[in-house]
């Protein structure tokens, strides 16, 4: 048993916030199989119930004494149908006996009609027993004190009363139809004779569980396994356990109780309750899907637990920590480059929890000196970029080098990838990173002179230039200055989920806008640029596309049916291959038309066909962005999520456009248009003018090798309440999100999004989203394109 201890006022906990330099990587499941029974922990006991056990889940009655939880009625039911829609086995609520609402909130959670059965904990004594039979709950957990402490200084009472108010409360609970729990309060500070003589009292007359409780934290694993070892031997019936974590041993003690013969174990999300609480849900899952992946996979739905901890979270104001078990920012991340490398091959040589049975996203932390080469591969690999091994290896080095003089930031590092690659395909000696001060550059100056003497790296300068094509391999930019920002960097490593915000990488700072409307972001330009070395002009479009129509309204296409790039593809999409598009020049000015296949295949996009386009982004009266999920039938960016509605003006009267005002009022009737027809909102909840234009981008981005888009997008903001009938042959899915469900969903690995969409996030929307109500004015009417290539 536990030796007393002093009380003492040591409670409380700091949060850690990570950094935002972690980059996620797909998910996908370990490819060592999983066996019933983990080779780490081998169960051999014919006692253990590791594959057999149950949850009662305490959130609503331990999780409710914790010190900043307030749940009211609303609060409770939606965690009740949350842990019940996570497959717990019991939800326990707080006793009806504590107050009046108490009572009313216990008898409405019983009314749900959960299929997890309903407990109420309550003192053992007949008063708290009928009060809780009169509620409706399935069954009672009835505890008292039995530690000499608690007998001395709580109630009062001996052992002898003890027992018989136990039998009589529970001979009453078993007429009334009810499951009933006896537990005694402080067990391993109590007198061991005295438990197991009450314990098998209480057995013998009926008692569907007896319950053993650390409740000041103090048992060890071996001490648990022991006395429920023991319990096991004395009572035929169920063994429900309640651990405390004061000194850290909730989960293993639960797991060594499970292993001795226990049936239940207590828990609450986060391990909320007294003081530092007790078993937390999602700690116990992480140790008892090691011990037996099947059981939980095929009994709990596991991939809820992010989404319960984080309604927890919210309503008692903490932050989930960094180190949370599954579902803190560092559970599956991975820095060092022996660790990276290993997870990149294998991601069951570091993890023995895959994050996909949670639907986590497994992360590697590229920015650092300790990073390798192998995960900088696999950064440039998600950015588009394609290397040699050996310059895969020299832009390693001058990251380390870059991080051993300060700290560097993800786009540190993609900035360095960008440039060095730049340099590489273009004969270019580009500065890889800009904006150091005397005193680091010197020290990078240092660290290149003594890197350039090492033989090994005379030796990876020969395969560096070996691999160069023979008129660029004198141009590889070694030295070190900022590249510019890159808009179209994975969006996920800004992003955090709704609750708690310390926890996951903040969002980027916005883009400011002047008071005129002009971007200050140096990223974006506006001078004329080139596509595939021609520039964007009527005489170059002319000559590289005959097909193209100088007429803009009217004129004669080839069908897109007239070759066979088209041919398995779904029949009403083909048909829509034959709109027809606008053509344009880098300045946004019509110089021809022509179809939306043409327009679209890469072969074209890389010489630099270019046309119009628009996105608009619809928000309801609650500020929710609408979006769409593109069908499976679509032939560009099939199943991706995008904002409400993206595609063409046509060169139809009413739709084109010469001058920027022209233009705008034509792409306001396309998304009219094409509202209607992709998500049967009909124009008289889109009304013309409700249309708010803010800005072009530029854009280009392949879907696949023959399809992709090269566009100059018009931005168009609505708010509206609209009625949604679905053209399944254009939408698969669509949802209403909040700022922060967006950036959940980016999160999200499994789920992928258009690249304008992406580009538009980034840079511009969460900033104009801010102000849709008051403010949005100055960021209306850009002039300027915005360069985003």
């Amino acid at each position: 048993m536990c030796p007393s201890v002093e009380e003492t006022p040591t409670n409380g906990h700091t949060n850690g916030n990570a950094a935002a330099d972690f980059t996620p990587i797909e998910a996908r499941p370990n490819p060592v199989p999983h066996h019933k029974s983990s080779p780490y922990q081998p169960v051999g006991d014919f006692l253990s119930n590791i594959g057999r056990f149950k949850i009662i889940e305490s959130t609503l009655r331990e999780g409710e004494q914790f010190a900043n939880a307030y749940f009211d009625l609303e609060a409770k039911i939606k965690i009740a149908k949350a842990l019940d829609e996570f497959g717990v086995d019991y939800i326990e609520l707080t006793s009806p006996a504590a107050s009046e609402q108490s009572r009313l909130d216990c008898e409405a959670i019983c009314k749900l009609g959960l299929k997890a059965k309903i407990l109420t904990h309550v003192r053992c004594n007949m008063e708290d027993a009928k009060i809780a039979v009169q509620t409706g709950v399935d069954g009672l957990d009835v505890v008292i004190g039995t530690s000499s402490f608690l007998r001395e200084h709580s109630h009062g009472k001996d052992m002898t009363y003890i027992k018989n108010a136990a039998l009589e409360v529970i001979q009453y609970v078993k007429s009334q139809g009810k499951e009933i729990r006896f537990s005694s309060e402080d067990s391993f500070r109590s007198d061991l004779v005295d438990l197991l003589s009450l314990y098998s009292a209480v057995d013998k007359v009926g008692v569907n569980r007896v319950g053993i409780a650390d409740t000041v934290g103090c048992a060890s694993p071996r001490q648990v396994y022991d006395l429920v070892r023991t319990l096991r031997g004395v009572v035929s019936c169920d063994i429900e356990t309640h651990f405390h974590n004061d000194s850290g041993c909730a989960i293993a003690n639960a797991y060594c109780a499970l292993e001795a013969g226990a049936t239940h174990i207590d828990t609450s999300v986060l391990g909320i309750g007294e003081r530092n609480g007790i078993t937390p849900l999602g700690g116990l899952m992480a140790r008892m899907i090691v011990a037996d992946r099947d059981y939980v996979m095929g009994k709990y739905n596991i991939k809820k637990l992010k989404e319960i901890e984080e309604l927890v979270a919210e309503m008692v104001e903490v932050n989930i920590p960094f180190n949370n078990y599954i579902t803190g920012f560092c559970a599956f991340t991975h820095k060092a480059g022996i660790h990276a490398k290993a997870i990149l091959n294998n991601p069951s040589t570091y993890e023995i929890i895959s994050p996909a049975d949670f639907g986590m996203s497994r992360y590697v932390h590229f920015a650092s000196r300790l990073t390798g080469w192998n995960a900088i591969k696999s950064r440039a690999d998600q950015l588009g970029y394609n290397m040699t091994d050996a310059q895969y290896k020299e832009v390693t080095a001058q990251i380390k080098i870059m991080a051993d003089v300060k700290k560097i930031t993800l786009d540190d590092t993609d900035a360095i990838i960008s440039a060095y690659h730049h340099n590489i395909v273009n004969g270019a000696n580009k500065p890889l990173l800009e904006g150091l001060s005397a005193e680091d550059q010197a020290k990078i100056d240092a660290a290149e002179e003594k890197l350039g003497s090492a033989k090994e790296k005379r030796q990876l300068d020969a395969e560096v230039a070996a691999d160069a094509p023979p008129a660029k391999k004198s141009c590889r930019g070694r030295g070190l200055a900022l590249c510019f920002h890159r808009f179209n960097a994975p969006l996920h490593r800004y992003l955090r989920t709704s609750t708690p915000p310390s926890c996951y990488p903040a969002p980027p700072k916005s883009h400011k806008m002047s008071t005129t409307g002009t971007l200050t972001q140096p990223a974006v330009v506006t001078q004329p640029i080139t596509v595939a070395h021609a520039a964007i002009t009527a005489e170059n479009v002319q000559q590289l596309f005959p097909e193209v129509n100088t007429t803009v309204i009217g004129g004669s296409h080839a069908s897109a049916t007239s070759d066979h790039a088209l041919d398995g593809y779904n029949e009403e999409q083909i048909r829509l291959m034959d709109e027809v598009c606008i053509v344009l020049d880098e300045n946004d000015f019509p110089i021809g038309s022509a179809t939306k296949k043409y327009a679209h295949l890469m072969e074209n996009i890389n010489k630099g066909l270019l046309h119009r386009a628009f996105s608009v982004f619809l928000f309801d009266s609650q500020n929710r962005l609408l979006l769409q999920q593109r069908a499976t039938e679509k032939i560009t960016f099939p199943d991706m999520w995008t904002n409400t509605c993206c595609s063409h003006p046509l060169g139809i009267p009413g739709e084109t456009g010469s001058n920027l005002e022209e233009s705008i009022e034509g792409v306001r009737r396309a998304a009219q248009r094409k509202l209607d027809q992709e998500l049967g909102i009909k124009a008289a909840q889109v009304p013309i003018d409700d249309f708010r234009f803010l800005t072009r981008i530029h854009y280009v981005s392949p879907s696949d090798g023959k399809w992709g888009e090269h566009e100059i997008d018009y931005i168009l903001f609505i708010k509206a309440d609209v009625d949604l009938d679905i053209n399944p042959n254009e939408v698969r899915d669509s949802r209403y999100v909040s700022q922060e469900d967006l950036k959940t969903m980016f999160r999200d690995p499994s789920l992928k999004f258009t690249p304008w969409f992406k580009l538009i996030c980034e840079s511009m929307l969460y900033e104009w989203w801010d102000h849709l109500d008051s403010g949005l004015e100055k960021y209306l009417g850009e002039q300027q394109i915005r360069r985003m290539l």
